[in-house]
């Protein structure tokens, strides 16, 4: 059911703000690259905030589910994110069905990947998250449709 609905939640020309001052590279940005706490993807007016724990969570387009770390504008470059992967994604339920297809999973918040970078193209769904203890989580997908 989820597979079918639209997956882009970007637009040509999503709105940054708050910029985030940073003094240090990193292997992912330089310098020279402008990070931001949020940006807006104005299409389904999808907002995506750094610093605000319920609105850092997304799925990608090849279904991982990721927690958003760092949004940056390089020089002359479209935006992009950076993130972290949940490396153990497991079905919260299955009876009667298996939560996957309802887009709620269960992860372990302990194990992540190292930052990589996304493009706002490999953006599928945003996502919910809810603490269920120090190391264990629900992510559930919101439903995103273009307008």
């Amino acid at each position: 059911m989820y597979d079918t609905l639209p997956a882009q939640l970007h637009k040509q020309y999503p709105v940054l703000s708050n910029e985030i001052i940073h003094s240090n590279p990193s292997p992912l940005f330089n310098i020279n690259d402008k990070l931001f706490e949020k940006i807006t993807l104005e299409q389904t007016n999808t907002i995506i905030n750094v610093l605000k724990e319920k609105d850092r969570y997304i799925m990608l387009t090849n279904n991982t589910l990721v927690m958003v770390q760092h949004i940056v504008q390089p020089k002359n470059k479209p935006p992009n994110l950076i993130v972290k992967q949940f490396i153990s994604c497991s079905e919260f339920t299955n009876t009667p069905e298996s939560s996957f297809k309802i887009g709620v999973y269960m992860v372990d918040t302990s194990k992540m990947s190292e930052l990589y970078c996304i493009n706002l193209t490999d953006i599928k769904y945003k996502c919910f998250f809810i603490s269920l203890s120090d190391n264990l989580a629900l992510i559930s997908t919101l439903c995103h449709s273009e307008t």
